[in-house]
């Protein structure tokens, strides 16, 4: 999770309308936009258009009333389970033959290539929430691996602000299939997956290789491989090896200089092969182990959203379940340090002498850190 860190000293007009409209956001129904394919790498009509959702309330959702005021056209109905995704796109067929995942259909409009305003309402006209994405201007471009290059862009940090541009990263989970040569990266209906530091980096080439051919890496970690010649893929899949914990890889074989990742969530060992060159012994395997864990600053933390209610609060928070901490900050989105909370346990939290506006929670416990936003009415 990234950590989120701003120092303001002055604000345009723009700047406080823009801050302004993202607190009223948060304050309202907190309806996300946490992922966007605005330029898959198809030719012709972009059927792999979508709009990603989250339902970041902290309780189920009606969505009766809101719909799309910008970028495209679609009435919302129903209601959407807390820490739910919505998947809004431009071909449900293409979405569940591509991804596999379910989506609805918008009613009309495309995404523009090079960037616009995508908005939210309720029924009252009220904005729910409002992403204005670009190419330019600190926005992930085609050169990053978005905007016709194969990925979405994801919200890294779903608490994060989503009308700025540093908070989203092209998404780094592959679908395990190749368009146009590309290979097609995305997270519709699923928990994001964002850019990546590799582990182990594993070189595919003309010599009908992989290099390093075993690798050993740590839950969690990330396998990087690149095509460096020939007419390779790289084909983990269940299907060809039942006893792989997870399927990994795509299927169609290019001689362009791919790249592709994977992040290995469960351990175990997994093997793959380029499927032209098997016979003549491409074969490699990635042997995934856990990591031990240790005192002090060596402790690899699990970092956790943190359900609260209610938000916004005039006054008390609540937890779901009492956290045993050993220590813990409150501060404002400015990243000034508004308090400090002692170790002991913790159920509930008394915000009513805090200024109206935003408030990050931050929390260190024996299981991790657990972090959550919070809006003082």
């Amino acid at each position: 999770m990234h950590k989120m860190h701003y120092k303001m000293t002055k604000f345009s007009k723009l700047s406080l309308a823009v801050l302004f409209a993202f607190m009223l956001n948060i304050c309202s129904a907190q309806l996300t936009i946490t992922e966007i394919s605005y330029n898959p790498p198809e030719s012709g009509t972009d059927s792999l258009e979508y709009i990603e959702v989250l339902n970041t309330s902290g309780a189920t959702l009606d969505l009766t009333g809101f719909s799309f005021s910008a970028g495209v056209e679609y009435n919302f109905e129903g209601t959407l389970a807390k820490d739910a995704y919505l998947v809004i796109s431009k071909s449900a067929t293409a979405m569940l033959l591509k991804f596999g995942v379910e989506a609805i259909p918008w009613t009309e409009g495309t995404l523009n290539n090079a960037g616009e305003a995508i908005t939210i309402i309720n029924a009252s006209g009220d904005t729910i929430d409002h992403v204005n994405y670009d190419d330019v201007n600190g926005w992930p471009n085609e050169a990053a691996g978005t905007d016709g290059a194969g990925a979405s862009i994801e919200l890294c940090d779903p608490i994060s602000d989503n009308t700025l541009a540093a908070s989203w990263k092209v998404s780094k989970k592959s679908a395990g299939i190749l368009i146009n040569d590309l290979v097609l990266y995305g997270t519709p209906g699923q928990d994001l997956q964002c850019e990546i530091a590799p582990s182990k980096t594993v070189l595919a080439s003309f010599e009908k290789t992989f290099t390093p051919q075993n690798v050993t890496i740590f839950v969690g970690e990330t396998v990087l491989w690149k095509n460096a010649g020939g007419h390779h893929n790289v084909n983990g899949s269940i299907a060809k090896f039942p006893n792989n914990p997870d399927s990994f890889g795509f299927s169609v074989a290019s001689d362009t200089m791919w790249t592709y990742q994977f992040t290995f969530t469960k351990k175990g060992a997994y093997d793959y092969v380029c499927d032209p060159h098997e016979a003549e012994g491409m074969v490699g395997k990635v042997i995934v182990v856990e990591k031990e864990i240790t005192t002090g600053f060596k402790r690899e933390l699990l970092v956790q959203h943190l359900d609260v209610y209610p938000n916004p609060t005039s006054g008390l928070v609540r937890f779901d379940n009492p956290i045993q901490i050993s220590s813990g900050v409150i501060f404002n989105m400015q990243g000034q340090i508004i308090s400090t909370l002692k170790s002991g346990q913790y159920d509930q939290i008394d915000f009513k002498d805090m200024k109206s506006g935003l408030y990050i929670i931050q929390m260190l416990s024996k299981e991790g850190m657990s972090v959550t936003k919070v809006a003082k009415e």
